[in-house]
């Protein structure tokens, strides 16, 4: 495919669970597999950045936990060096408030060790979309 034709520097992927492939296995075998590749594709060509939701059980987490992605169990976990849980909360004061949780990091932080995981309150500026 593409990825074998360019020099890639960076895979970006919003909302992994929903490209094609493995449509004859349902739910979480289908996720398991999905994450697999793109953990292949990550160590042979770049790092890959992927974009999933919470599931319905997570109403307005603050910091939301790894048990919490859609469809995963442990198949996405499981496959990923890093995540990132991003929280919300209706009726926040100020606004664009969210809360980062950092849930998982296999990368190593030699000059910090102690932000390797962490809660993290940040500002969104929906302008630019950025965190402040």
């Amino acid at each position: 495919g593409i990825l074998k034709k360019k020099d890639v520097g960076l895979i970006c992927i919003d909302q992994l669970r929903k490209v094609r492939g493995f449509d004859d296995m349902g739910g979480v075998q289908r996720m398991e597999r999905l994450f697999q590749t793109a953990r292949e594709w990550s160590k042979t060509y770049a790092p890959l950045i992927t974009v999933t939701q919470l599931g319905d059980t997570s109403t307005n987490p603050q910091y939301p936990d790894m048990n919490m992605l859609y469809e995963s169990k442990t198949a996405i976990q499981g496959e990923c060096d890093v995540i990132v849980n991003i929280g919300a909360v209706s009726g926040s004061i100020p606004e664009y408030a969210r809360w980062l949780n950092i849930v998982k990091n296999k990368l190593p932080t030699p000059d910090i060790p102690a932000l390797r995981h962490g809660r993290h309150e940040v500002l969104l500026l929906p302008e630019i979309a950025r965190f402040k």
